[in-house]
């Protein structure tokens, strides 16, 4: 990897909160598939991708945003 995505820089711009990183930590849900996500990206860095989605749309199923976090890495070259 060359860049990695910085989780401090991320929540103070607000894009997220301690909070939104935490709830995605701390769900077996999340942490199951992003355990078995095999992109090329750092823990840290799936966790604050999963964060921001579910920011973004706090309604959506958690299946519906894991699915848009495979196609973020998979067409979008994350």
């Amino acid at each position: 990897m060359d860049e990695v995505i910085d989780a401090d820089r991320v929540i103070d711009s607000a894009r997220i909160s301690h909070e939104d990183l935490l709830k995605i930590e701390n769900s077996d849900e999340w942490s199951d598939f992003i355990s078995s996500a095999d992109v090329s990206a750092s823990l840290e860095e799936k966790q604050l991708i999963a964060a921001m989605l579910r920011k973004a749309d706090p309604d959506a199923p958690t299946s519906s945003l894991q699915r848009k976090f495979g196609l973020l890495f998979e067409f979008c070259g994350l």
